[in-house]
């Protein structure tokens, strides 16, 4: 004899085929769809994303410029320049208009990240943008020689109008007194190119090999012989610079961005293995530095550091993230795209910590040296490629990020410019 249970579960039976057959055509239907959402959720939440990601998410969408532009707004550093990057790959694949990604790219032309700044210059030079010779100028102020230098190259690239090059030549004429060798070699350069006047100087063999762009570094001899020809431009421009309106002075960006998002708060161990959390600076001026023991470039600038940080003393917090234990470790041009590597052995993470503190303590650092071995803290800021600064105000947002070491007079004037005040007693 049947039982009612047994019944009732017979008659429940087509309908949970009914259910299950319902939720296999969903899925089939909107797998896609929630997979996308789930993806999409994940990055924007995220403190890094990678072009892969973005790639994956503007394939699966019919909007793309909202994506993107949900994306920039996010202002974090990783998510603006994959963001970027994408909307001009569409660009080029004819999947959107210049005009429509022009927005981002004179928005990153202000942006915060160098290398943000780098790629849309490099997007609006190349389609001869009519802002492209404003936006170069402002470059051409800023107290890092690199962006200086940026706004020079972009210029000649740019193929800037007529009326563009008679403005522009006075601005560019001061420059070649500028402190920093190449930024002045390269204004001799751009000179020429507008003037036919030639010094003779030749940008290669000014610099010679192993003088870093920007770093102000150059062979005293080399330095004397680049001047002597530079000096050239005095005597062409005064009897010249009447062809030559007086260039107002650019006044206040309207649509520069100073200071970039708040920096997400992290924890890292020290060597020691005590904790320090970024929001324990909270009100000091911080220059984030990331690096590691067998990033050469980084421990060439470790005694500039060291002296900034006992010149500012406690107003200014330099804390030197170490990326030793980075699976990548030897190809420190390779973009990090984001965490995920394989957890570290009990074993490789005293060995990363014995190794650290023994450049801490040979190198006499005195300021916070933080481990992040898995580059997890590092990917917030795309700090694949070292040393990769990143400086935080006051306020805890950024205010610059770029890649490469900068001369100890050029820092001291971020910092300061970030709000960082010497101490009393302190000469400038």
């Amino acid at each position: 004899m049947t039982t009612a249970p047994a019944k009732s579960k017979h008659r429940r039976l087509p309908w949970l085929l009914a259910l299950a057959l319902l939720l296999a055509l969903g899925s089939w239907q909107f797998g896609p769809w929630l997979r996308h959402q789930i993806l999409l959720q994940a990055v924007l939440r995220s403190e890094t994303a990678s072009a892969g990601q973005v790639r994956e998410l503007a394939g699966g969408t019919a909007d793309v410029r909202a994506l993107l532009d949900q994306l920039w707004n996010t202002g974090r550093v990783p998510h603006r320049l994959a963001a970027l990057q994408e909307a001009i790959e569409q660009a080029r694949g004819g999947a959107l208009q210049m005009e429509q990604i022009r927005p981002w790219l004179v928005a990153g032309a202000r942006d915060v990240d160098s290398d943000v700044r780098e790629i849309a210059l490099g997007a609006l030079a190349a389609n001869r943008d009519p802002q492209l010779a404003e936006l170069a100028r402002r470059q051409l102020t800023d107290v890092d020689p690199q962006r200086r230098l940026l706004g020079l190259q972009h210029l000649r690239r740019g193929g800037v109008g007529s009326g563009d090059v008679k403005n522009l030549t006075p601005v560019v004429m001061d420059l070649v007194r500028d402190p920093d060798p190449t930024v002045a070699a390269s204004a001799d350069s751009l000179l020429r190119a507008w003037t036919d006047f030639d010094t003779g100087v030749r940008l290669h063999s000014a610099l010679g090999e192993g003088s870093e762009p920007g770093s102000g570094r150059l062979d005293a001899g080399k330095e004397k012989a680049l001047r002597e020809g530079l000096a050239k431009w005095a005597d062409w421009w005064s009897t010249h610079r009447t062809n030559y309106a007086v260039v107002p002075a650019l006044g206040a960006d309207p649509g520069g961005e100073r200071t970039g998002p708040m920096a997400a708060d992290f924890a890292l161990p020290t060597p020691a293995g005590q904790t320090v959390r970024l929001a324990d600076y909270r009100g000091k001026v911080v220059l984030i530095n990331f690096w590691a023991t067998w990033c050469n470039a980084c421990v060439t600038e470790i005694p500039d550091l060291v002296a900034l940080q006992k010149r500012f003393g406690d107003q200014v917090v330099i804390l030197g993230v170490s990326l030793d234990g980075r699976p990548e470790e030897h190809d420190h041009d390779h973009e990090h795209e984001g965490s995920g590597h394989a957890a570290a052995t009990t074993a490789e993470t005293a060995e990363v910590r014995e190794k650290v503190a023994r450049a801490v303590k040979s190198r006499g650092i005195n300021y916070p040296v933080l481990l992040d071995p898995a580059g997890e803290i590092g990917a917030r800021f795309n700090g694949g490629e070292l040393p990769t600064n990143v400086l935080v105000d006051a306020q805890g947002r950024v205010s610059r990020r770029f890649i490469g070491t900068r001369s100890p007079a050029v820092l001291e004037a971020m910092l300061r410019e970030a709000g960082a005040k010497l101490p009393a007693g302190v000469g400038l």
